[in-house]
C-alpha cells in the first residue's frame, strides 16, 4: 500500500501544529511528515495524530538530532514514525570533493546503522546539490549511495530536476533503495516568483502521471510526501494538489492503493480557490 502524505515543513509559517493538522485532515490526508521543529513535545504531538486520524510514518532529523539516536528512536516510538530521514547537510558541513563526500557517506551510514539497531528504518533526503559535481569529478549523490549501501533514499525528485538530472534512470538504477518520494511540483519559467518558482503538484511543469507511473514500477516507496518548499496559501495547495493525485496510474496495480481519508473524495473544499498563481 502506498501512502500519500503532506510534508509538515510546507505548513511552517501558517500556524501551530494544533490548527496546521485538522486543516490538512480536513482536505482528506491520512498521513503526514514530521521535520525538526514538530518534535519539541513528542506526547502532544501523538494526541494531536490521533485526534485527527492521521499517522506519521516517516519523519525528517537533521543531522544534529541524529547524534542523539537514543532521543530520535524514542520520539519515534512515542509518535509511531517507522522511517527516520536525514534531510539535508548545512551549507558550511558540505563536502567539496570525492574524499569529504566519502567521508560523509560514512558518518551518514554509520547513522544509519544505529537507527537500524532502534528497530527502526533509515533513509537519505536529497536536496539539488546532491546532483552537482564535486571540484574533482565525483557525484555526490552515487558516492552516497555507492559508500552507504544499507541506507535507503527519500527520492525528491524535483530537486534532482533542477540540478539537471534525468529521475527515471536514478529510478532504473537504485529504484530498491527508494523507500519514499517527495512530491512537489516547478512551475514554468518566470511564473510564481513570489513562491520561489515552485507549483502545486499536477500544475506545474512536471508529468507527474508518468513518474509516478515509473516510481510504481520501478521503486520500493511506500509513501508519497506532497512538498511545497514557500507556498503562500496552504489551503489552495493542499487540496489542489491532493486532488491531482487522482489522475495518478494506480487503478491497474493489484498491489497498489493510494490511501486517503475514506470518506474524502478528494474535491476542493468549498471556499478554497481553484486558480493558484501556477497554471
Amino acid at each position: 500500500m502506498t501512502i500519500i502524505s503532506f510534508q509538515l515543513f510546507t505548513a511552517r509559517r501558517f500556524g501551530p501544529l494544533d490548527q496546521i493538522l485538522p486543516r490538512l485532515a480536513g482536505h482528506g490526508y491520512t498521513a503526514v511528515e514530521g521535520y525538526d521543529d514538530c518534535y519539541d513535545d513528542p506526547q502532544r504531538l501523538a494526541i494531536l495524530l490521533r485526534e485527527n486520524g492521521l499517522i506519521m510514518p516517516t519523519g525528517h532529523f537533521g543531522l544534529n538530532h541524529l547524534k542523539d539516536v537514543r532521543w530520535v528512536a524514542d520520539v519515534c516510538r512515542e509518535v509511531g514514525i517507522s522511517t527516520v530521514i536525514g534531510p539535508n547537510i548545512d551549507t558550511a558541513e558540505r563536502p567539496r570533493t570525492t574524499p569529504e563526500w566519502k567521508n560523509m557517506a560514512r558518518r551518514i551510514a554509520s547513522t544509519g546503522e544505529a537507527i537500524v539497531a532502534e528497530g527502526l528504518s533509515f533513509a537519505w533526503h536529497n536536496n539539488e546539490f546532491e546532483f552537482a559535481h564535486a571540484a574533482d569529478g565525483g557525484l555526490p549523490m552515487q558516492i552516497l549511495l555507492e559508500q552507504a549501501p544499507d541506507i535507503g533514499w527519500q527520492f525528491d525528485v524535483a530537486w534532482a530536476i533542477k540540478g539537471s538530472s534525468d529521475p527515471a534512470s536514478w529510478m532504473n538504477r537504485f529504484g530498491s533503495r527508494i523507500v519514499s518520494l517527495h512530491v512537489k511540483d516547478i512551475a514554468e519559467p518566470n511564473e510564481n516568483p513570489g513562491e520561489e518558482g515552485w507549483a502545486d503538484v499536477g500544475h506545474g511543469v512536471l508529468d507527474w502521471t508518468a513518474l509516478i507511473s515509473s516510481a510504481l514500477t520501478t521503486t520500493a516507496a511506500s509513501t508519497l510526501v506532497i512538498e511545497h518548499e514557500a507556498v503562500s496559501d496552504l489551503d489552495r495547495f493542499a487540496a489542489r494538489s491532493l486532488q491531482s493525485t487522482r489522475d495518478w496510474p494506480t487503478a491497474n496495480s493489484a498491489n497498489t492503493h493510494l490511501l486517503y481519508r475514506s470518506n474524502q473524495h478528494a474535491t476542493v473544499p468549498s471556499g478554497v480557490s481553484t486558480r493558484g498563481p501556477n497554471r
